[in-house]
């Protein structure tokens, strides 16, 4: 194991505070070799590879996989047939070169997203021939996938192209092996910024999962990573990350990781069937209106979902249909071209004010993602009573997300919540104002969360690539100012 890790760690950028080792239950994983204090560096890695994401469509920056939706595209100046979004883009990440255009010129298929980022990966048989072998430890699921609609396409929109136009390229390789490169990139990149661009990393694609974990990816503008710690890691704790996003339930999260990852997660929160009391999958009981939970997501010979309270029972099928019928009426206002915004707002709130309490719970999955969609609506507008609404929401979420993941846990999402926050107090604070209501004991409480929230979300998500810009610009804003009084 100590050679393995060598060998995977060769991309680090400093000296880690982990180590590979075989654990008892997750495979291969990272360990703490000392004791982690919260927003510690844990690592950093450069990617082996970076590329597109497969469907991306055919018009993307061959540097930062920007797609032409986003921005005005130039030609590549090879004339290959890809595009660029600057030139400054080309001189900051320099992810297409001369030899890749070279190739890319014999290729006659203009599907480039379907193929690219595995050119890439081909290339380093040649070039980096060390870093080939590497790539190719890491895990593929190639059994598991084997009649997945994705690897079929792949066949064909990958192995059958690269193998007509640039049969040097591989040259002793099988479709099997292609397929290979297609499983370790599709079971092991990162989305590394706003665009999707897929990133391989050697050491972190051993972070194991879970739901709860104690450590978060930071991706710089070049594409690199750096692993924080959350919270406090004892020397010897495995160091985990989250494959998932935190505020979806159990049942979302299960078979999201058992479809795209091939394993069955048993971490703490995915066997608590209250979700740590957030009840984020709970069915009111029409009984006694206690929760209706299941004895195990996990387990599908425990069919019986059981009220905490009354002991009524009914069965996960019923379940399923009371949740969905709630679902779909939400996707159906969500999704519809014809409704005005403020139809859609009334029509949410009474959706909203009919299920909320009676058939689902407050912090239930659906009803929090309704109540976001919401947010984002109202966003238009300022009015005084809209901002404590979306302020309300928000506040909601950041409790929740402290109710599972702790108080003095960090993360990106926590990062991002608590800007919203801060952009809302500030909106609440010129609401006031306008009507001449800001007492004295407001401009405390509200001045003290303000800078709690700033500071808090600049800590979190300054160094971040999908940092707000306009959080980027309020801190520089406040140390202009500090500067000045201080001069």
């Amino acid at each position: 194991m100590e050679s393995l890790w060598k060998d995977l760690s060769c991309n680090l950028k400093q000296a880690s505070k982990a180590v590979l080792v075989q654990t008892e239950n997750a495979g291969r994983g990272l360990v703490a070799t000392e004791n982690i204090q919260r927003d510690d560096v844990i690592l950093t890695e450069t990617p082996v590879i970076s590329g597109p994401p497969q469907s991306i469509g055919p018009y993307f920056c061959a540097n930062c996989s920007q797609p032409l939706s986003d921005g005005v595209l130039e030609d590549c100046l090879n004339s290959c047939g890809l595009k660029m979004c600057s030139k400054k883009c080309q001189t900051t990440h320099q992810r297409h070169d001369e030899e890749e255009c070279a190739l890319v010129k014999k290729v006659k298929d203009k599907s480039f997203d379907q193929w690219l980022t595995v050119l890439r990966v081909l290339r380093l048989r040649k070039s980096k021939s060390e870093l080939w072998k590497r790539f190719n430890i890491l895990e593929d699921h190639l059994e598991d996938r084997k009649e997945c609609p994705i690897m079929k396409r792949n066949k064909s929109a990958v192995w059958n192209v690269l193998h007509h136009y640039l049969p040097e390229l591989v040259e002793g390789l099988s479709c099997e092996d292609v397929m290979k490169i297609c499983g370790i990139l599709d079971a092991n990149s990162f989305r590394i910024d706003k665009y999707g661009t897929r990133g391989i990393f050697l050491a972190t694609s051993m972070v194991n999962h879970d739901c709860l974990s104690n450590a978060r990816c930071i991706f710089d503008d070049m594409g690199h990573v750096t692993i924080k710690a959350k919270k406090s890691i004892a020397e010897g704790d495995q160091i985990t990350i989250n494959y998932c996003a935190v505020l979806t339930n159990t049942e979302t999260r299960l078979d999201k990781l058992k479809k795209s990852k091939y394993f069955i997660c048993n971490c703490s929160l995915c066997l608590d069937p209250t979700e740590k009391g957030t009840f984020m999958s709970a069915v009111i009981c029409p009984k006694c209106k206690g929760n209706l939970l299941p004895e195990s997501f996990s387990d599908p010979s425990v069919p019986d979902w059981q009220c905490d309270k009354c002991q009524f029972f009914t069965t996960h099928e019923k379940v399923t249909k009371l949740v969905d019928a709630v679902k779909n009426s939400y996707n159906k206002i969500i999704s519809n071209p014809r409704t005005f915004v403020l139809e859609k707002v009334a029509e949410l709130e009474s959706l909203l004010k009919k299920r909320c309490g009676s058939v689902l719970p407050p912090t239930h999955q659906v009803i929090l993602d309704l109540k976001l969609d919401l947010v984002n609506i109202y966003d238009a507008d300022q009015k005084l009573d809209s901002v404590n609404k979306r302020l309300e929401i928000i506040v909601e979420r950041i409790k929740v997300l402290q109710i599972l993941e702790g108080d003095d846990t960090d993360s990106r999402l926590k990062g991002f919540l608590l800007f919203r926050k801060h952009n809302l107090l500030v909106a609440k604070i010129a609401g006031l104002q306008r009507k001449n209501s800001l007492n004295e004991k407001d401009t405390k409480e509200l001045g003290g969360q303000l800078g709690i929230s700033l500071t808090e979300s600049a800590r979190l998500l300054l160094h971040d690539q999908g940092c707000p810009p306009h959080l980027i610009e309020v801190m520089s804003m406040c140390m202009s100012n500090n500067l000045r009084s201080n001069t």
